[in-house]
């Protein structure tokens, strides 16, 4: 009975994570229209950030002292989650769309090992086969021709840095204000819209750096202000309508599912990601990419139903107070 309560209580942030990472699958089509239109995506993504970053500030106002109460922790992750999100966004200008959404998505390795550093968790048997089975995936993926499955250009770079830093961030959550963490500050610290914020707010810092080290002529490259009327609708409504609630969905789920967990979750977005390049862009999609997709599709699937090899631990340790009572 606590082992379907315990898989009951992560049912639903895990699949707040999968819609997102379901949407974000598609999100190289708008980010690449903009592109399109003359709207360099560095700084389109710097625009949107802002956006973002001000639609929070006066509900933050209201929630300042939980914000206030976050520290360190917060702004920490803040900053690493921002960060890692601008390198993502950015990676698509520089590489293919399946090596952005493949780079990343080694990142459970990263979170389990970072797990089992940081936060003591137990690598079970089906994690090491979950990590098998993404490394199989990646390899067949990137490793056409026979060739080594490793960063080839500034873009591969930039996504597997974006893979490693958002791991860090998720073990920053979980530690802090995951089900493990001091009571205390799960009541009165940070929520899910404190994360979004500073989500928003520490990108912005990487948001504003990257124009200047991506683009060859970063003030030139900007359109004049009259000129922006094309761009707004699809800025703010990928701001506003898109990203803030995303992300806000994303920073609620996040603490209470395993930093592994939430890595292998968030592959479905290489799935989706994959398909709409197969469709409406000139890359290949063929039985590599397929096989790589349905290895990286079975780590995800695995992870998510057979959960009682990592909630039996935990929940056996918490109920034996109770029965020795």
């Amino acid at each position: 009975m606590v082992l379907m309560r315990g898989a009951r209580s992560e049912l639903l942030p895990s699949a707040a994570i999968a819609c997102v990472a379901a949407t974000w699958g598609v999100y190289w089509l708008p980010l690449r229209h903009i592109d399109g239109l003359g709207l360099p995506g560095a700084w389109a993504t710097s625009i949107m950030v802002l956006l973002a970053t001000l639609a929070l500030v006066p509900g933050q106002i209201v929630r300042w002292r939980r914000l206030a109460n976050g520290g360190w922790p917060l702004l920490i992750s803040g900053l690493l989650a921002g960060t890692a999100f601008i390198l993502y966004s950015n990676s698509y200008a520089f590489t293919s769309i399946v090596n952005v959404l493949f780079l990343f998505y080694i990142s459970p390795v990263w979170s389990t090992l970072m797990s089992r550093v940081f936060l003591g968790e137990r690598i079970s048997p089906i994690r090491v086969a979950a990590i098998v089975a993404a490394f199989g995936g990646l390899a067949i993926f990137l490793g056409e021709n026979g060739q080594w499955p490793i960063p080839r250009n500034v873009g591969d770079w930039m996504t597997l840095s974006s893979g490693i830093t958002w791991s860090l961030a998720t073990i920053v959550i979980r530690k802090y204000q995951g089900p493990d963490a001091d009571p205390a500050r799960r009541v009165n610290g940070p929520g899910a819209y404190e994360n979004t914020f500073m989500f928003f707010g520490g990108g912005l810092i990487a948001a504003v750096l990257l124009p200047f080290l991506l683009l060859p002529d970063p003030i030139g490259a900007l359109p004049p202000v009259s000129d922006f009327g094309p761009y707004l609708p699809w800025l703010v409504g990928l701001a506003l309508l898109w990203w803030v609630p995303s992300q806000f969905m994303l920073m609620w789920g996040v603490p209470r599912v395993s930093p592994g967990r939430v890595g292998i979750l968030l592959m479905a977005e290489a799935l989706f990601g994959s398909f709409t390049a197969a469709l409406f862009s000139d890359e290949p999609f063929g039985l590599r990419q397929i096989t790589g997709g349905l290895l990286i599709l079975g780590a995800a699937t695995v992870d998510t139903l057979v959960v009682r090899s990592e909630i039996a631990p935990r929940q056996t340790k918490r109920i034996q107070p109770a029965v020795g009572q």
